[in-house]
């Protein structure tokens, strides 16, 4: 008699393990939405680190000269969650602390002067499921440096219910931290549900894509320029949450910029390698 309940018990076991190492495999099956939908009342505590490598490259004196300046960035946020529908939820955002740090002795004083306007500072962010944010009008605030930093985030999550396996392609306007709106161009890129884990909660994403320019900055008469880029990532989303864990962006840009056949000045080369990580923290 023990005997058989202590074989009942194990396959018991043995079938809970089982549908426990099933569910999410039945769940990446059947399809599942991932979308942004954090709970009204939470407080949303981020973490931004983006590194910005710019290096030109032109022959001086029959040699190549090449010049490298880096940028690094660290921003500490956090979001309270106001309001919520089913078209999008509205958010309080605020920069707790900024760091600015640069190669490039000409550039510290701005980029001081930048971290010292963004400490601080509340702005609202309408967020929609699909990972689109916008930043919500606010005449008395004129802070084009937070308004800028969050309109790069685009919308990168699928509008329906995927499977694991199933890809899906975005084209995402994305501003070149650096470069003014001409000088950034048009993503086109694919996304891959990797995985479903601990029971579908959390799902895990891959994107990969290429940068087209959109239109070439403004140049003197004669001069030609051209660019080309690519970018690669991936995410963390938290289904349980409604928000992203984990977001890591690598965007390569190299662009060339030729002088006039009547110039004596010869051709640069430039490229530009930002990295970007935004993680939730405790």
């Amino acid at each position: 008699m023990i005997q058989r309940r202590a074989r009942r018990a194990l396959a018991g076991r043995v079938v809970l393990a089982a549908c426990c190492f099933a569910a999410p495999a039945l769940l990446g099956a059947q399809g599942v939405r991932i979308e942004l939908r954090p709970r009204v009342g939470d407080t949303l505590r981020m973490r931004l680190d983006q590194k910005v490598e710019m290096t030109g490259t032109t022959r001086l004196a029959g040699a190549d000269s090449t010049m490298t300046v880096v940028t690094d960035m660290r921003l500490l946020t956090h979001a309270v969650v106001e309001h919520s529908d089913s078209l999008a939820t509205t958010v309080l955002a605020v920069t707790d602390s900024v760091s600015i740090t640069t190669t490039s002795n000409a550039g510290a004083a701005p980029l001081e002067q930048a971290r010292r306007r963004l400490e601080g500072r509340r702005i609202r962010l309408r967020v929609s499921p699909d990972g689109l944010t916008e930043v919500l009008p606010d005449p008395g605030s004129d802070d084009a440096e937070l308004r800028s930093l969050f309109s790069q985030m685009p919308a990168t999550l699928p509008k329906h219910a995927v499977a694991v396996g199933e890809s899906w392609k975005r084209t995402m306007v994305m501003p070149i931290p650096g470069q003014s709106a001409k000088g950034g161009g048009t993503v086109r890129a694919v996304f891959r549900l990797d995985s479903l884990t601990k029971g579908g909660d959390m799902a895990w994403i891959t994107m990969r894509g290429s940068l087209a320019r959109d239109s070439a900055p403004e140049m003197a008469p004669g001069v030609k320029f051209s660019m080309s880029g690519s970018v690669a990532g991936s995410m963390i989303v938290d289904r349980r949450r409604g928000w992203v864990t984990s977001s890591r962006a690598t965007i390569t840009v190299r662009s060339t910029m030729i002088p006039p056949a009547t110039s004596a000045s010869e051709p640069m080369r430039f490229r530009m390698k930002v990295s970007q990580w935004l993680r939730s923290v405790p």
